[in-house]
């Protein structure tokens, strides 16, 4: 896919742009590892919200578009089929297939849904603030 993709302002300390060279997954940057174990950064920065979200196996979350928002979504554990596309006609669709350990990113403007394969868990830090009027303010639904 030919996308010239801006990293967001709120983590460019964090994340350069060939960190999403394979978009929409993203390179994690190292980890810190000694003795006792890892500690692997997702997203560092100016952030509105850190989510634990659980899926349900044959669920599906999103189908819409933020039109401000962007999220990281770190697949903890299980696996899912994300679609996404800078255009809402669905001939114009992409879809990857997504497991635990991996990190997508989703900016502004683009349509995204997500289909669990299995019982997923993952964790999603979004520009925005996840209250219920400013997320459904600056959520547009798209039903396909």
């Amino acid at each position: 896919m030919n996308l010239k993709l801006v990293v967001p302002p709120e983590v460019r300390d964090f994340y350069q742009t060939d960190s999403f060279e394979n978009y929409p997954l993203v390179k994690l940057n190292s980890g810190h590892v000694d003795s006792r174990g890892c500690i692997q950064n997702i997203v560092d920065g100016n952030i509105g919200d850190v989510a634990w979200i659980t899926s349900v196996r044959g669920s599906t979350r999103a189908s819409h578009v933020h039109k401000t928002d962007w999220h990281f979504t770190f697949i903890v554990s299980g696996e899912l089929v994300y679609t996404f596309s800078h255009d809402i006609n669905p001939r114009a669709y992409h879809q990857i297939q997504v497991s635990s350990n991996n990190l997508i990113f989703t900016p502004p403007n683009v349509f995204h849904k997500m289909e669990f394969n299995s019982d997923t868990e993952m964790i999603v830090v979004s520009r925005n603030s996840r209250q219920s009027r400013l997320y459904e303010a600056d959520t547009i639904r798209i039903r396909n």
